[in-house]
């Protein structure tokens, strides 16, 4: 037993540290091997610990204990047998590991029991029970590791003791079937203790053994500072390679979104448009897309229909969004969503509960329907979403028309009053006062400025002579345009001007009233400016 605790005692304050089922970190086995120095001897053969038992009926005393599988030790059947490990200095446990027996009595694992822990052999403490407890199987030497003494209390003696029958299907076995305990955790005498007790030779000794216990462990710590100074070292180049690769891939992702928000979606090949559906959490694979061939082209003229059929987008909100987010980037309109009703797919279903239509949260949650998608519903969208009646169909498109009022009430922009000074007239014949105009004209330099450079190119390029058609200016820039396109309140605008108009708006700049953001090329119309150009 004094080479136990010597051994104990030697590494006090380095803790035995679990890191698998009877690993090599154990206190038993460091007894066991001489604190590592020499091969495995079971730590009750050697006189380091003690091993006592209720009873053994079969195999001996040091088989409880056993560092390596392949024994077969178990008590007699009484209520209450118990195993009792008694070490030669204060240890406090942490965790423990238990191995079941080999051979057909591995079917008598354990499965209720308790671990005491005491100073004395006489007065115990529990520091953990276990009831019906299956983790150690009932397969040969299966193992099992539990937390155990939260309180963190040192014992010198610790008992594991049945509570109730084993798990022999037969029922009413209490015979404790164990081949192997492990513990884990910290001697109970710390590095700067020493022992008040025993001559005046023995507590010199204790003392020598502290300073090199703290000169060992200074060496220890040295060794770790070298060396998580050198791995910091090569950390942070590997830190800075990362790094700059991370800043590359951004560029690579901003430089791709400025393109599509500048240029739109025509000239998109299909690795873009992958790229492009994954910037908008949309995942489809890139085989579906080369067998679709799925350009930007494509991307322009897909239906919601498509994106069931052929991207599997399931719900109608998704769908819905999809749409909304191609249409913006077709209009190069960016990325951003225009000010929308920002609702999530919850708060859309409580307004369907405040409004009394509570039943029809199940299919609004079924088909992702938030806000945003809320304000696009119509008539036939409603049989998805679970309406089959016409006068449920009416009631909730009322109830719908309502929020966009309420919604779009804060929404629309004020350019100012008539202000006087003359007019800008748009293509449609609706006038703008000079100083609606010049509001109108500031909201859209201020989001796009090259902008003014291209009015700037149009008027160094517009021919000399006769004046052009009225329906040829554009009624944001006054000058001819290039791209003309058709806007949702009837009139036509220089897609560039109107488009970035909408990235802040959702108003006409001409009406004041609230539309769709969507545009539609006048191919006629601009073939005809060009010709007016040329001739």
């Amino acid at each position: 037993m004094e080479e136990g605790a010597a051994l104990m005692v030697g590494r006090a304050g380095r803790p035995w540290v679990y890191t698998s089922d009877f690993d090599r970190h154990g206190l038993l086995y460091w007894i066991g091997t001489n604190g590592g120095t020499e091969e495995y001897v079971n730590p009750h053969t050697s006189g380091r610990v003690i091993v006592t038992a209720s009873s053994v009926a079969h195999g001996s005393l040091p088989d409880f204990i056993h560092h390596t599988a392949g024994k077969d030790p178990y008590t007699s059947s009484t209520p209450g047998a118990f195993i009792v490990v008694q070490l030669s200095a204060p240890f406090t446990v942490d965790r423990y590991s238990l191995r079941n027996v080999i051979g057909v009595n591995c079917a008598h694992a354990l499965r209720s029991w308790a671990v005491h822990g005491s100073n004395d052999g006489a007065e115990w403490v529990t520091l953990r029970v276990h009831v019906n407890d299956a983790t150690l199987t009932t397969t040969e030497s299966s193992t099992a590791s539990w937390d155990v003494n939260p309180d963190g209390l040192a014992f010198t003696h610790y008992r594991i003791q049945m509570t109730g029958p084993n798990a022999y299907p037969g029922g009413a076995q209490h015979n404790l079937m164990l081949a192997g305990l492990e513990l884990y955790g910290n001697c109970g005498l710390g590095p700067g203790e020493i022992p008040t007790e025993g001559t005046l030779g023995e507590i010199a000794a204790a003392h020598t053994a502290r300073v090199a216990l703290a000169e060992e462990e200074r060496a220890r710590l040295v060794d770790i500072r070298d060396a998580a100074v050198t791995a910091l070292a090569d950390f942070d180049a590997v830190l800075a390679t990362y790094r700059e690769e991370e800043a590359v891939a951004i560029a690579a992702t901003t430089g791709f979104r400025a393109r599509v928000t500048a240029e739109g979606l025509d000239g998109l090949a299909v690795a873009d448009v992958q790229e492009l559906l994954h910037l908008l959490d949309v995942l489809v694979p890139r085989a579906t897309l080369e067998a679709q061939e799925i350009s930007g082209l494509a991307l322009v003229a897909l239906t919601e229909a498509d994106m069931a059929a052929v991207f599997k987008i399931a719900t109608l909100g998704e769908r819905r969004r999809l749409s909304a987010a191609l249409r913006r980037l077709a209009n190069r309109q960016g990325f951003e969503k225009q000010a929308t009703l920002m609702w999530n797919i919850e708060r859309v279903c409580r307004w369907l509960a405040e409004e009394g239509l509570a039943p029809l949260q199940a299919g609004f949650r079924a088909q992702a329907i938030d806000g945003e998608v809320l304000l696009t519903l119509t008539k036939h969208d409603m049989g998805c979403l679970g309406v089959s009646t016409v006068g449920g169909k009416a009631k909730l498109m009322a109830k719908i028309e309502t929020v966009k009022k309420q919604h779009y009430a804060g929404q629309v922009v004020g350019i100012g009053g008539d202000g006087g000074g003359g007019t800008a007239t748009g293509g449609d014949g609706v006038e703008l006062s000079a100083e609606q105009h010049r509001l109108v004209l500031e909201h859209v330099l201020q989001e796009n400025a090259a902008l003014a450079d291209r009015i700037q190119a149009m008027r160094a390029d517009a021919p000399a002579g006769a004046a052009p058609p009225h329906h040829f200016i554009c009624p944001i820039t006054t000058e001819v345009m290039t791209d003309p396109v058709f806007a949702m309140d009837g009139h036509t605008y220089e897609r560039e001007a109107i488009a970035t108009w909408f990235r802040r708006h959702d108003t006409s700049p001409l009406t004041r009233a609230v539309i769709p953001p969507m545009l539609v090329p006048i191919v006629s119309l601009r073939g005809a400016i060009a010709s007016w150009r040329e001739e």
